[in-house]
């Protein structure tokens, strides 16, 4: 995972508890949670969870969903994040899982 306001290589911790996760960030003062998920569902293919980013003032509560499709060879990876609250919130995500995902690849990616 890759946080838009991390440095590039920010080292970001995450912990699981019963139904969900937690990602918190070695920047930001104190220790508490910055993105807190809560699992819907967990299957092979698909995954769903409430995320709660608490950096966006008034903290609510979005959805994401992952799908994976395709095979071992060739899998893809489809993300929608639905209920975001402001520009700034959607833009931030938004930048959060396009850098997130390219990471993702970049460590499948084939070395020559």
């Amino acid at each position: 995972m890759r946080l838009p306001e991390a440095a590039t290589e920010g080292h970001l911790v995450v912990r699981e508890f019963p139904g969900g996760f937690r990602v918190t960030g070695e920047s930001w003062v104190p220790a508490s949670p910055v993105i807190t998920a809560r699992y819907r569902t967990s299957r092979r293919n698909k995954l769903i969870f409430t995320w709660e980013h608490q950096q966006f003032g008034e903290t609510r509560e979005s959805v994401v969903a992952i799908r994976l499709a395709g095979d071992f060879g060739k899998t893809n990876v489809h993300v929608k994040h639905l209920g975001t609250g402001s520009r700034e919130e959607y833009e931030w995500h938004s930048f959060f899982w396009r850098q997130s995902l390219s990471r993702l690849s970049g460590l499948f990616q084939k070395t020559a």
